[in-house]
């Protein structure tokens, strides 16, 4: 069915999900605990929940994708129970799996090089968010469309190249479901590869037919359960509103600048106190806390600091703090969030104070008043 040389034996295959298994579970564990992102995680976590409890997207709850990484994670805590532990347990038999198919995919090429790709997968695929993160999962189910794609070019019988080239769009269509920003570029791109590069010229339109069968579906139900407007509000207008040139390229504009002129950014350590009253809060007023100060006008490095907890707390927060020069939609010259809480926010102040440890009187504030100010 498949020309793949050497392929490795059905012991080496299970040993390496067992490997895989055996790092990502305690290493996703260990540094998912450290931090929360809030505004991202809280999504597939609440929607999870939700779903559990029996509510429906777009019926009962709204969210600007699709069901699929709430149902994914509903499945974990219908296994696992309602908590953190199931949530981490889901990043980490993902991950597990991205590096099985990353070695799979690799495999032709070499054993050498498939070990490469499948340890390298292992090391970054969830193990920064160290939870489901929205992104990750769709470029998850995009490189399980991937790897089907590479198999149906090596099948010796059409049938063979048809079922792999169906089930590549279908996990295609799955990472739309996820985000479609990434889905649909992922979806363009595979088409355009098995345009080029396909064993038959059937197996694009075929590709695209199976990628476009979850949203026809999705589409469908909504259409007959009632939930037709918050549909197309919630997974149509709000994102394609939100992708709009007119948003995009002051975001972008800024990032180059940032990476071409870095020492505008300042990354520091400094006591636990309130910068402006209610940027952040943290239980614990010992802690110490990570402050990233601009010079420029609209700099934000608010709610997406928090996704460099894990990174901060371990392995360094380089890539993590790159990040958080694209995403953020208000006005202020410093933020922070501490080094063991992620209950972090951006506010819309266009207040130039420094950090709170370099004017004379700073103003503390006390867990409980922080709480009240963010709503508990």
């Amino acid at each position: 069915m498949s020309t793949e040389p050497d392929r490795p034996s059905l012991g080496v295959r299970v040993g390496w999900v067992l490997l895989a298994l055996a790092v990502s579970l305690p290493a996703i564990h260990h540094f998912g605990r450290l931090g929360f992102h809030h505004e991202d995680l809280s999504i597939p976590f609440d929607g999870g929940y939700r779903i559990v409890l029996g509510q429906l997207p777009f019926v009962d709850f709204q969210a600007p994708i699709g069901p699929v990484l709430f149902l994914q994670q509903a499945l974990f805590f219908a296994l696992f129970g309602v908590g953190l532990s199931a949530f981490l347990t889901h990043a980490a038999v993902l991950n597990a799996a991205a590096s099985y198919t990353a070695w799979r995919l690799l495999h032709p090429l070499g054993e050498g090089t498939a070990v490469l790709g499948g340890v390298v997968t292992l090391a970054w695929f969830y193990l920064p968010p160290s939870a489901p993160y929205i992104d990750t999962t769709a470029f998850f189910w995009l490189l399980i469309a991937l790897a089907a794609v590479a198999s149906s070019r090596r099948a010796l019988e059409d049938s063979y190249t048809g079922l792999l080239t169906g089930a590549a769009g279908l996990a295609a269509g799955l990472a739309f479901l996820t985000k479609q920003n990434i889905g649909g570029l992922g979806i363009a791109g595979l088409a355009l590869l098995l345009f080029l590069h396909g064993r038959r010229r059937w197996q694009s339109p075929l590709f695209l037919l199976a990628a476009s069968t979850p949203l026809v579906l999705l589409t469908a139900w909504a259409s007959t359960t009632g939930a037709w407007e918050a549909y197309m509000d919630s997974f149509w207008r709000v994102p394609l509103e939100s992708g709009r040139l007119k948003y995009i390229l002051p975001f972008a504009l800024r990032g180059v600048v940032k990476l071409l002129r870095p020492h505008e950014v300042a990354v520091e350590l400094g006591p636990h106190e309130a910068l402006e009253g209610d940027q952040f809060v943290a239980e614990d007023r010992s802690v110490k806390v990570v402050v990233l100060r601009g010079s420029g006008k609209g700099f934000c490095a608010g709610a997406d600091l928090a996704g460099a907890l894990n990174g901060l707390a371990s392995i360094g927060a380089g890539g993590s703090l790159a990040s958080t020069t694209f995403g953020c939609r208000s006005n202020v010259s410093a933020t922070a969030t501490p080094l063991s809480t992620a209950r972090a926010r951006c506010t819309t102040s266009r207040s130039r104070a420094g950090p709170p440890w370099t004017r004379k009187r700073a103003r503390s504030l006390s867990p409980s008043s922080s709480d009240s100010q963010q709503g508990g």
